[in-house]
């Protein structure tokens, strides 16, 4: 407690196995309710928690949050670029179906694994799409090049 009394403080020790999917969620939904019945009871008091399980539940929420965001927007403008350079639908359509392929056929392996989503987990879209497109441009610029010069599909 605070010398003036301002703040408490109560540590609490979890001990679980990280490896289970949903235990750190469970136990920050566990802790929402009893941080409720108290706020109910005591409301001119403030309620907060910090810790390894309260860090990781908020860096998953922000990826999973940023995934619905910027993940669509990256997808967008992905789209539109490969347009504006590529100049051609077709290899557009084809860079998109590799790394939305890329994305899923990860996603899927990961979770047949029955492997836990975590922050650095659903960070794998963004760099799947980065190695995929870069991969994707190289061969494509290559091929359109030689394709416009005159040079012929089995060559």
């Amino acid at each position: 407690m605070a010398p003036d009394g301002s703040a408490f403080l109560v540590n609490i020790l979890f001990e679980y196995d990280a490896g289970i999917v949903g235990a750190s969620s469970e136990i920050i939904h566990r802790l929402d309710l009893v941080r409720a019945k108290f706020q109910e009871r005591y409301p001119e008091l403030q309620f907060q928690y910090t810790g390894a399980i309260a860090n990781a539940e908020a860096f998953l929420n922000a990826t999973i949050q940023d995934a619905f965001t910027l993940l669509p927007i990256a997808y967008l403008v992905m789209v539109v670029s490969l347009l504006f350079f590529l100049r051609s639908f077709v290899a557009t359509a084809v860079t998109l179906t590799i790394v939305s392929a890329s994305i899923i056929f990860a996603f899927g392996t990961w979770c047949w694994w029955n492997k836990s989503l975590n922050s650095i987990v659903l960070a794998a879209p963004t760099v799947i799409m980065v190695i995929a497109v870069s991969d994707s441009i190289h061969v494509l610029i290559t091929f359109l090049q030689k394709f416009r010069s005159g040079t012929s599909k089995k060559e």
